[in-house]
């Protein structure tokens, strides 16, 4: 049961959790595209299902942090609110390997995507769909959400 304030996480919070960016990967991955609604439900669950949260701090840095590589173009506005709503549920002190696994699943998703559209079907550069970077998002703040809550 979700209350307000400290509580075990359970493992069903975790599994849904894991449902929810699984569809927000797939609709990333299809549709360079992460729905609101998905965004909105995974802020919920991390604000209120887990041991550590809601850690606001966590979510004000990812936010700034977002919005300033959101206007200099580097990464795009739906990944922010996906990283911020993530973010409520990890401590400041994890937040750093929260950012370091997504770095790290990020790169080895750019690599195949490199691979698959400039070798594979040589796309020509600047017509490629992009780098759906919502799944390393998911994955690197899955992993750190776990950790943090054991």
């Amino acid at each position: 049961m979700l209350t307000i304030g400290y509580q075990d996480t359970s493992a069903a919070t975790l599994v849904i959790l894991l449902l929810l960016c699984f569809l927000v990967s797939v609709s990333d991955i299809r549709r360079r595209r992460i729905p609101n609604v998905l965004s909105l439900l995974i802020l919920v669950l991390c604000s209120l299902g887990f041991k550590n949260s809601p850690c606001l701090e966590s979510a004000l840095v990812v936010l700034i942090g977002g919005l300033i590589l959101g206007k200099a173009g580097l990464i795009a506005y739906g990944d922010i609110k996906l990283a911020t709503a993530l973010s409520t549920a990890i401590p400041l002190n994890y937040l750093w390997y929260a950012t370091s696994y997504t770095v790290l699943v990020g790169g080895i998703l750019s690599i195949i995507y490199a691979i698959k559209y400039r070798w594979l079907l040589a796309t020509p550069k600047g017509s490629d769909p992009g780098l759906p970077y919502g799944v390393a998002i998911c994955s690197g703040f899955l992993v750190t959400i776990v950790l943090s809550n054991l």
